[in-house]
């Protein structure tokens, strides 16, 4: 696997974007479906999780989604409201807007008062501390030190490199799903 470490986060979620565009529909394909097998374990594990509607460079974990709602789990989507991340309850019947960045949203949302039992973390690289980069706005990393939960980093395997340069406030994942 190529190797493309520099020191700079920004440089790191750039060229991860670029490894990503050039996975294949099919690589894609085998990579969600194998990342919503290994996520099925955890669907008797916890009662409450929260997810993520993935952009176009994440996994599609909406199997996976469907298979919780399938089994009467409470689904929460991560929501930016009043400048810090917040969970809405995620139902088959939520209406997704996408929103000024692309991010998914829910019309109306039931806001969530407590902490999940686990968190799926999207990520655009991670390396082998399991430390994550993502779109740099730390959303994520306030909302897990905030929350006592499981943290599942998600994300596909092309884009694990040696280490990441992390400051205090980056959140470490417990495992990584990939």
């Amino acid at each position: 696997m190529e190797i493309w470490w520099k020191p700079h986060k920004e440089h790191i979620r750039q060229q991860a974007k670029n490894t990503l565009a050039t996975l294949s529909l099919v690589e894609k394909k085998e990579q969600n479906e194998t990342i919503c097998e290994k996520l099925t374990q955890y669907i008797d594990q916890y009662q409450n999780r929260s997810v993520f509607i993935p952009f176009s460079y994440e996994p599609d974990i909406q199997p996976f989604i469907q298979k919780l709602w399938e089994q009467n789990k409470v689904v929460l989507l991560p929501q930016i409201h009043e400048h810090t991340m917040q969970l809405a309850l995620y139902t088959p019947d939520s209406l997704i807007l996408q929103w000024q960045h692309g991010e998914a949203i829910i019309q109306d949302p039931i806001w969530y008062q407590w902490s999940p039992d686990v968190c799926l973390v999207p990520w655009l690289a991670f390396d082998t501390q399991w430390r994550r980069v993502w779109h740099g706005k730390w959303y994520y990393d306030r909302f897990l030190a905030a929350n006592d939960c499981y943290r599942i980093g998600v994300g596909f395997l092309q884009t694990k490199i040696p280490t990441i340069k992390y400051d205090n406030w980056d959140q470490r994942m417990d495992e990584v799903i990939l």
